[in-house]
C-alpha cells in the first residue's frame, strides 16, 4: 500500500511543477483597458448637434460610447484599445462643422 502511494505521489509532483512560474510572478497578460478621452467643442447650439456629434464618433472604429452636451461645449468618447486617436476623433467633429479638439488632461 505504501508503494502505491508513494507512486501517486511520485507522478502528481511533476503535474504540480508544470504550473510553476519560473520567474516566480504574476502569471496573468497585462490587458489594455478602455479610456475615456473628452473633447472642447464649439457650435454646438442644440440638441440635434450633440445627436450629430455623438453619431458620427460611434461610427468611428474602437468607440463603443460616445455623448455631447451643447450647453458645455463638450464631448467625450469612451474608446477600446487600440482605437483611434484623440486627434483624429477631433477632426471627426470638425468636419460636421464644428470647432473640436482634444480637451487637456489633467496632471
Amino acid at each position: 500500500m505504501r508503494a502505491v502511494f508513494a507512486l501517486l505521489i511520485a507522478c502528481a509532483l511533476p503535474l504540480t511543477a508544470c504550473d510553476a512560474n519560473p520567474s516566480g510572478g504574476a502569471t496573468t497578460p497585462a490587458v489594455a483597458e478602455a479610456r475615456t478621452v473628452h473633447f472642447v467643442v464649439g457650435g454646438m447650439t442644440c440638441e440635434g448637434c450633440e445627436m450629430a456629434i455623438t453619431q458620427a464618433l460611434l461610427q468611428e472604429q474602437g468607440v463603443s460610447e460616445a455623448g455631447a452636451d451643447h450647453k458645455a461645449g463638450s464631448a467625450w468618447a469612451r474608446l477600446e484599445p487600440g482605437a483611434s486617436d484623440p486627434a483624429a476623433l477631433a477632426a471627426v467633429i470638425s468636419s460636421l462643422g464644428y470647432q473640436a479638439s482634444p480637451a487637456p488632461t489633467e496632471p
